[in-house]
């Protein structure tokens, strides 16, 4: 409904800028405001069976990465391998594959300079990406003097770039095939962050690893995924009223003036280091 009232309102606008209509219909109508959805995510038995289909797919790199960091489509879609960090197992994200208003595609700057930052792997999940460099040099040897290098880490087989919305066309197909709802690309980010939540990462941190321009973008998106937080903090937090410590007689308390100590009842008693008292 909304998507409708945009256009009509664009075009009674452009009517009443023509003179053809002194006033928009619209003028008093406002836009209907929806309740937001949560985010959806794969949960790790669909992860299992998603990469499973895709076990002959070449793209499953592609998908695997996006799940091991959290980027944006045109950021894992303009990865160069100059940006790879290979001693430190990282990646630098500083640009992105974007579409102009011809839908042409092209190598262009991230939106936001905060889009700008390092993402760290796991061993395994470096690994991986090491293997797909593999993969890609085979096919470059194959295509010879065809393949057309641009240093992208994901590509097509020539080393053209990917167009954009391939890519989450091919995941959708590959969920049906693995017998799972059907996700969205942007969903694999989603699926990163709430791994990140559930391994108790602070949300600064979270906000930082996704490129989030405030810390509120983070917790307005993901803040329904931290329903231990609450009980966490306080679980860890100091109570008004401490309990006095007691480490035993390191550090105890005064003992009271009519305690006898045991020098004094021995004194007292009897013989001290076998010698008896003179009488």
């Amino acid at each position: 409904v909304n998507r409708i009232y945009c256009v009509l309102h664009l075009l009674f606008e452009f009517a009443v800028e023509r003179e053809y209509l002194s006033r928009s219909p619209l003028a008093k109508v406002r836009k209907i405001k929806s309740e937001k959805k949560g985010v959806r995510f794969l949960s790790d038995e669909q992860i299992s069976r998603l990469m499973t289909a895709m076990a002959e797919c070449r793209m499953r790199y592609l998908f695997h990465f996006i799940l091991a960091t959290g980027t944006r489509r045109g950021e894992a879609l303009g990865l160069n391998w100059r940006d790879v960090d290979f001693e430190n197992k990282q990646v630098l994200i500083r640009q992105a594959l974007v579409k102009d208003k011809n839908e042409t595609v092209k190598i262009g700057s991230l939106k936001k300079e905060t889009a700008a930052r390092q993402i760290p792997l796991t061993k395994e999940d470096f690994a991986v990406l090491m293997e797909w460099q593999k993969v890609q040099d085979a096919e470059k040897a194959l295509l010879g003097p065809a393949y057309q290098e641009k240093g992208l880490v994901f590509c097509r087989v020539d080393g053209q770039p990917i167009y954009p919305d391939t890519p989450g066309e091919w995941l959708e197909d590959y969920c049906v095939a693995a017998n799972i709802q059907r996700f969205k690309l942007h969903e694999l980010r989603h699926t990163y962050a709430s791994r990140m939540i559930r391994a108790g990462t602070h949300p600064k941190v979270i906000q930082e690893l996704l490129g989030h321009t405030k810390i509120t973008v983070t917790m307005d998106t993901y803040g329904h995924l931290f329903p231990g937080m609450k009980r966490e903090a306080v679980d860890k937090a100091t109570p008004v009223l401490q309990k006095p410590k007691q480490d035993g007689a390191k550090g105890a308390p005064d003992q009271a003036e009519d305690s006898v100590s045991p020098a004094d009842d021995a004194t007292d008693s009897g013989p001290v280091n076998g010698e008896q008292k003179s009488g």
